[in-house]
């Protein structure tokens, strides 16, 4: 298994490509988390350029508690342009289009939080997509995710940019 580290939110990433498996590991703690991304080491650096250049449209997030769904698309939008994606604000021609379900389950003293990234082709077929998980402190995100969603968002771009980078888009 091909293992890459980036700092990344607070949530151990995997990454499904048709059938390749990726892990981003980001460190390990027990208990939960406080929102303070892990501190990592870098044994690779993927490329967040898109190699083909693809426009990516962020379609929608949902299931996330709070302002979380608003939040973690915002985020996910920033973390891409930083890099320099070309971002389209609505489906077209040659367009990733990437989605998100949350789930989050109360434990006894710490909230189980799941992000699912979903990257799909402009004819609709899923290419990839990248898990998250983490425990976080009980009620951390009911109301506001404040920063916790962009650095969830930025652990998620390396994964959303290797799958982009390694489909060829459906319209070429």
């Amino acid at each position: 298994m091909h293992k890459i580290a980036a700092l990344s939110f607070l949530l151990g990433v995997t990454v499904t490509l048709l059938t390749v498996f990726v892990l981003l590991e980001f460190g390990s703690d027990s208990g939960a988390r406080t929102g303070a991304p892990a501190k990592t080491s870098s044994s690779g650096n993927p490329s967040h350029t898109g190699s083909q250049n693809a426009p990516i449209f962020v379609k929608a997030v949902q299931g996330a508690s709070g302002d979380g769904n608003e939040a973690l698309k915002r985020s996910v939008i920033k973390a891409l342009a930083e890099d320099g994606v070309t971002l389209v604000q609505s489906p077209e021609p040659c367009a990733f289009i990437v989605t998100a379900d949350v789930a989050i389950t109360r434990l006894e003293e710490v909230d189980h939080v799941d992000i699912k990234w979903f990257i799909h082709s402009a004819t609709d077929f899923l290419v990839g997509e990248v898990k998250q998980q983490n425990n976080m402190k009980r009620g951390a995100l009911n109301r506001t995710w404040g920063n916790h969603a962009l650095h969830a968002a930025r652990g998620a771009r390396d994964g959303i940019m290797e799958i982009v980078n390694s489909t060829t888009p459906a319209c070429t």
